[in-house]
């Protein structure tokens, strides 16, 4: 630039005023727990805030960090990967955002701009609440927790965290539980300085989901929104799980198109109505996959249907009737 003239103003893109937006709206959730205590906070929780507050608003915004999960497509998936089959996905530019601090005090304090109210729970956590929004965090704390014990074999008194959690899609479809999640297993990790595997965290993923929310679902989401790169398409072979990394297809590769990826567009339609996979007949599926697997292959254990050959041919004669 000439000398004398003002270097040029760069507009921050889209994600940045997101994230400052976030980081503001976490000071102010911080001023208010620490003040009023609206959260249900411990009162060791909110003496930790009042410490924070000490700093001023700069100094604690410059310390704030931020967790981005991207959602994800999934061309091929629904019902295949609890059923250990071969799946497919993607991951899209429409994130869940997890701004946090860290807590010297073992508790998280969570407050989101689609749920409401905020929320306080200490760690390890208690039990899930009925159709509480924050057991996805109280099932992630409690995996990781039993995580870091296993692995430093001596009981630990984990750091806690306050944050906000945001996405910039509605909640559902697009697998902003797994995102969310992976959020939560991200940043508590940070606060206790301790490093887990993508790999461990798919499995720390599916313990949150399957043992402590109920929900029986497999491998794919959290799978996709970690190994996924961009210009590709994710396979996960659910039978091998992560022990294999999953295989990254570049669009166009298999179609030999010379000219780069193949141009496509992804459609997400928002029907407007917010669901919890949980609150779903989801688990019915996943018993009624296990029931035709078991019928197909004559017995009375519990099969899932890759244990199907492909060449399973059909010799019986079947016969249906319709009623309308």
């Amino acid at each position: 630039a000439d000398a004398g003239l003002a270097p040029p103003v760069v507009e921050p893109t889209n994600q940045q005023k997101e994230i400052a937006k976030l980081k503001n709206l976490l000071f102010f959730q911080i001023e208010s727990q620490a003040l009023d205590g609206d959260g249900g906070e411990s009162e060791g929780a909110k003496k930790a805030l009042q410490e924070l507050l000490l700093q001023g608003k700069e100094a604690l915004i410059s310390q704030m960090r931020v967790v981005l999960a991207p959602l994800r497509v999934s061309p091929l998936g629904a019902h295949i990967d609890h059923q250990l089959g071969v799946v497919t996905g993607f991951n899209i530019s429409r994130y869940v955002y997890y701004v946090f601090l860290p807590l010297s005090h073992p508790s998280v304090l969570l407050s989101s701009t689609s749920f409401s109210p905020p929320l306080s729970f200490p760690l390890p956590p208690p039990p899930l609440k009925k159709e509480d929004w924050g057991n996805h965090a109280r099932g992630a704390c409690l995996s990781l927790i039993n995580f870091i014990k296993n692995k430093k074999n001596e009981d630990i008194r984990p750091n806690g965290m306050i944050g906000v959690i945001h996405s910039t899609m509605p909640i559902g479809g697009l697998s902003s539980s797994a995102a969310s999640t992976l959020c939560y297993l991200f940043s508590l990790e940070f606060c206790n300085n301790f490093e887990v595997s993508r790999e461990d965290k798919v499995e720390l993923c599916r313990q949150t989901e399957n043992d402590f929310l109920g929900l029986k679902n497999g491998l794919l989401d959290q799978t996709t929104i970690l190994f996924s790169r961009p210009s590709h398409l994710t396979c996960i072979d659910c039978q091998k799980g992560v022990r294999e990394t999953p295989t990254l297809v570049r669009w166009g590769e298999e179609n030999n198109h010379d000219s780069g990826p193949i141009p496509f567009k992804v459609m997400i339609v928002y029907c407007g109505k917010s669901r919890v996979l949980a609150n779903t007949n989801y688990n019915n599926r996943v018993t009624e996959c296990r029931e035709a697997a078991s019928l197909l292959l004559l017995t009375d254990e519990t099969k899932k249907l890759r244990e199907v050959a492909f060449s399973f041919s059909f010799s019986f004669s079947f016969s249906f009737s319709f009623s309308f």
